[in-house]
């Protein structure tokens, strides 16, 4: 059972005894999300997305970074094994040529240190077998459920479990995915605050989804601010997450009025003709992975994962999951978001918008200090709620292994 976790904004408007807006409003000037703007590199001790099952076969390596961590990967009887992507001789990738003479060593290009992928000990050295060092490559938990590799950023112990970091159902039994995942030019703070952005609607109002399917698309809805609107919640498995209900009664906004001029959504609907509200559950967990169900068909859900690569991209990842009961509706899933939802929805006909939104964030941020001149609106409420929600409840604020300064 989930439990309810009070929100500093409910909290502060408890406190103050004011409206919701203006309460926002203070929560915005004090940056009470302080550590949230700091994690330029992402939150330490989760479990990220690594590959799709199906990206690393028996035997196969892949180098990728994550958090800013050089990771090499090799599957192994099936299991996924992951190690330090950097020689200890002298620090060159092991993925850049990778060379494997066992099943269970991995062996560097260069000079020919020899790794076991299992421990990281080094077992050999090719080019002088007499020598013996003992050293070895820090090694990282992995773990494979529903189509996906997950692997383990961070020192903690115990160990979380793998359920504390993923968002409800991705692991349930029978469940089973598809998906892309993208190279993003910007941090990754941008791609979760432009998955959760109540009012990036607007952004989509010309893509090919909402066109095949018919939709009706507001440029928005009232933000309407009060205890219903959302709620912060942490479950037995230990997940934290935010979830939405916001204006799910009030009217959308289809039309405005610029200097007398009336400008009309492209996708509202005929004079006359009832528009019913969208009937989904949209929810974000950390440590940054959006939940929407059901989407982009009944029966679905979406993981819109958000997965640091350094400090100015980031992979986004867009899985859709469905549970289904027998290998013949497994493959009738994967058709169907391969020669569907594949172009339709996760990538030209509408992802691609929010891809163009992120990468410009990055620039303000980045260059331009907009963590502290940006002006935040009502709607805002739910991205300031996120960033207390990581500020408060993080496990770590990840830093870099290595640095490039001097050692002083």
């Amino acid at each position: 059972m989930a439990e309810t976790v009070k929100s500093e904004l409910q909290a502060e408007l408890s406190e103050r005894k004011g409206d919701y807006a203006e309460t926002a409003q203070g929560l915005a000037k004090k940056k009470a999300w302080q550590p949230y703007v700091d994690a330029v590199l992402g939150l330490s001790n989760y479990w990220y997305p690594a590959f799709f099952s199906h990206e690393l076969a028996e035997g196969e390596i892949k180098g990728e970074m994550i958090l800013g961590e050089k990771i090499v990967f090799k599957r192994v009887d099936g299991r996924v094994y992951a190690l330090e992507d950097r020689c200890a001789h002298r620090g060159v990738k092991l993925s850049a040529r990778p060379e494997c003479y066992t099943k269970n060593t991995i062996t560097c290009w260069y000079h020919g240190f020899t790794y076991n992928v299992k421990d990281g000990k080094l077992e050999a050295i090719i080019t002088q077998p007499d020598v013996k060092m003992r050293i070895g490559l820090r090694t990282y938990p992995t773990e494979e459920k529903s189509g996906l590799i997950f692997v383990f950023i961070g020192d903690m112990e115990p160990l979380p479990s793998l359920a504390s970091g993923t968002p409800p159902g991705l692991l349930d039994e029978g469940v089973v995915t598809r998906g892309v995942r993208r190279l993003v030019k910007s941090n990754w703070r941008h791609g979760v605050e432009n998955s959760f952005d109540f009012t990036h609607i607007y952004l989509h109002r010309n893509d090919a989804l909402m066109k095949a399917r018919h939709m009706p698309l507001p440029y928005a809805t009232k933000v309407v601010l009060n205890e219903q609107a959302f709620h912060m919640v942490e479950d037995e498995e230990g997940r934290n997450g935010l979830f939405v209900h916001a204006t799910a009664n009030e009217p959308p906004i289809f039309e405005v009025e610029i200097e007398g001029t009336t400008v009309r959504s492209p996708r509202a609907p005929a004079p006359g003709k009832p528009v019913g509200n969208a009937d989904f559950e949209t929810s974000i967990w950390m440590p940054g992975c959006l939940r929407v169900d059901p989407w982009p068909a009944k029966g679905m859900q979406i993981y819109s994962w958000t997965l640091p690569i350094d400090e100015t991209t980031h992979y986004y990842w867009a899985i859709v999951a469905t549970k289904v009961a027998n290998a013949y509706e497994e493959q009738e899933f994967y058709n169907e978001v391969d020669y569907l939802w594949k172009d339709l929805a996760l990538t030209t006909g509408f992802n691609d918008s929010d891809i163009f939104a992120r990468e410009e964030l990055e620039a303000p941020y980045a260059e331009e200090d907009f963590w502290y001149r940006e002006a935040t609106f009502r709607p805002d409420i739910f991205i300031l709620q996120w960033r207390m929600l990581c500020a408060r409840r993080h496990r770590g604020l990840h830093k870099r292994l290595w640095s490039t300064e001097k050692a002083r």
